[in-house]
């Protein structure tokens, strides 16, 4: 039982520290009005995101700042479950490895 709450502690602990991990996004969002003429064209840009493997914060321009990423800023759970749970299986399956080894 110690052996499964020191895994998820550490696997929380590897993912909330993988949201410093910025990368641009795929995502594209409404970055503003300023690139045309035209009052109602939109204009769109590439946001960023934190997280690693996948990434679970990502970059809400209309509340935030733009490229600056904070707590008003979208907040996804199932990546970080997700990433969460692959470190949490990685942790608990070395933590064993070693400790059968010995």
């Amino acid at each position: 039982m110690k052996l499964i709450f020191t895994s998820l502690f550490l696997a929380l602990l590897v993912t909330l520290l993988s949201s410093f991990y910025q990368r641009p996004s795929n995502e594209l969002v409404q970055w503003g009005t300023e690139c045309s003429i035209q009052y109602w064209f939109q204009c769109y840009h590439p946001s960023i995101s934190d997280g690693f493997p996948f990434a679970f914060i990502f970059d809400s321009p209309a509340t935030s700042v733009p490229n600056s990423l904070g707590l008003e800023d979208d907040f996804r759970w199932y990546p970080f479950l997700i990433n969460t749970w692959l470190y949490f299986i990685a942790f608990f399956i070395s933590v064993t490895s070693l400790r059968t080894s010995k």
